[in-house]
């Protein structure tokens, strides 16, 4: 019994198709493994930026916003500061010029 060309050339087409879809497989696979990878480096990503329970939810962006609102209250500070540094400009200047015009007014006044 001997084979045709015919059922020779069906053999390796049929071994084609089989390596075609096994190569299929193995890229499918691998996608697989990929996206499984891809997921969890989206997900450690995530909580990067959003936070989880071990880490009390306190990612970048609570971080960001808590570090926002430190700069604001420090500005806050730093102007009222500058406020009070003025305000006491201006009286030490008015008490040293009330001190020295009265004793400018005591000397003049002195029995001679």
């Amino acid at each position: 019994m001997s084979m045709t060309d015919l059922e020779k050339r069906h053999i390796e087409e049929l071994t084609a198709v089989k390596n075609n879809v096994e190569r299929i497989e193995q890229h499918y696979r691998a996608m697989k493994l990929d996206n499984e990878a891809m997921k969890d480096s989206l997900s450690d990503i995530k909580k990067a930026f959003v936070g989880n329970e071990l880490i009390g939810n306190k990612g970048l962006i609570a971080t960001v916003a808590e570090i926002k609102r430190d700069v604001e209250e420090l500005k806050d500070k730093e102007l009222q500061r500058q406020q009070s540094e003025s305000n006491i400009k201006w009286i030490g200047g008015t008490i040293i010029t009330i001190l020295f015009a009265l004793m400018v007014w005591i000397i003049q006044h002195l029995p001679k």
